[in-house]
């Protein structure tokens, strides 16, 4: 068989994510490599030898198949829509669009010009997520009764795009992908009762609380914040135990996570296996564009998450701080 080409990336955006985890994750996927950088400013740390082009410039390179969006959220649909018509596949950080609406828009733009989108909500492509979710449909934990997510990390700078809500900021647009991710993996996303609320500081919400449940009577409760301590977790319960994973969105590549199963009164640890999700991610692109048939069912499980997102941020109150009892 002849060797497949590596796929020419271009990175839309010389972003903090960009260059720790995406850069390096090239090489490691084995499927593509670094062919230039579009920024709006010098990308003065690039790669050696990577040229710097303007957005609009990078677009036009006929030496890039795939373009990384990493722009801030609010510009993440016109950026994509722009690539697809260039002819380029494209996998857009986190969260793909700021409304259902805007997503379908991408969406059909990938299908009216016969390229590959994804977004990048790479834990889900982390194999140690397969792993917990066979643990529980082999009953490992009895019957499954409730998911827990939590993400919260303290941002001190208030200049920080994700406070400004004109760059589409807040926890719930930036932290809730990932409860709503792991709401698909194990109690496949459809909820109702969805109740909570959202602390609001200047336009945006910096924390949010919320649960649903599902038709069977399965409860999902979230947590994410910016102004709340670094804890970023997923909680399994069921009728003969629970199960809990840290740093389950941001597992660094080279840890082999652990479990922790607490079950009949004894606690047992199961390790997990090592991966770079952000390399994962990339081999995740590379086979939808070898088979772009796999894109419907794709975008299907995409809808379905961001529905849910509109359909929890539609259903959390929010509060101003002084309406908000001290925890």
């Amino acid at each position: 068989m002849p060797a497949v080409k590596p796929l020419r990336v271009g990175l839309l955006g010389w972003s903090g994510i960009a260059r720790r985890r995406i850069v390096p994750a090239l090489p490691g996927s084995g499927c593509a490599v670094l062919a230039a950088v579009g920024s709006r400013g010098p990308a003065a740390d690039r790669p050696p030898g990577v040229p710097v082009e303007r957005y609009e410039e990078l677009l036009g390179r006929p030496d890039v198949d795939l373009i990384y969006n990493s722009l801030p959220n609010h510009l993440h649909e016109e950026w994509t829509l722009r690539a697809l018509a260039a002819g380029k596949h494209v996998l857009c950080e986190k969260p793909m669009g700021l409304s259902p609406a805007s997503v379908e828009r991408m969406m059909e733009a990938a299908r009216a010009h016969g390229r590959v989108l994804l977004e990048n909500l790479m834990f889900l492509q982390h194999p140690q997520h397969e792993v917990v979710r066979q643990f529980v449909q082999g009953g490992g934990l009895g019957e499954l009764t409730a998911v827990r997510s939590v993400f919260t990390i303290t941002l001190a700078d208030p200049a920080n795009h994700r406070f400004d809500p004109a760059c589409g900021g807040g926890a719930c647009a930036d932290l809730l992908v990932y409860g709503a991710g792991t709401a698909q993996l194990f109690l496949g996303g459809d909820l109702e009762d969805l109740s909570g609320f959202r602390t609001m500081e200047g336009g945006v919400d910096v924390t949010a609380d919320g649960l649903g449940r599902t038709r069977a009577g399965q409860v999902f409760s979230f947590t994410v914040s910016f102004r709340q301590p670094y804890e970023c977790a997923y909680e399994l319960i069921g009728t003969r135990g629970k199960a809990r994973l840290e740093r389950a969105y941001t597992t660094p590549p080279e840890t082999s996570a652990q479990l922790t199963v607490q079950r009949d009164g004894d606690e047992t640890i199961i390790a997990l296996p090592k991966a770079d999700h952000f390399a994962e991610t990339v081999k995740l692109v590379a086979r939808h564009v070898a088979d772009p048939s796999l894109q419907e069912a794709y975008f299907k499980e995409l809808r379905q998450r961001h529905q849910l997102l509109d359909q929890i941020r539609q259903a959390t109150k929010p509060l101003r701080p002084d309406h908000v009892s001290s925890r």
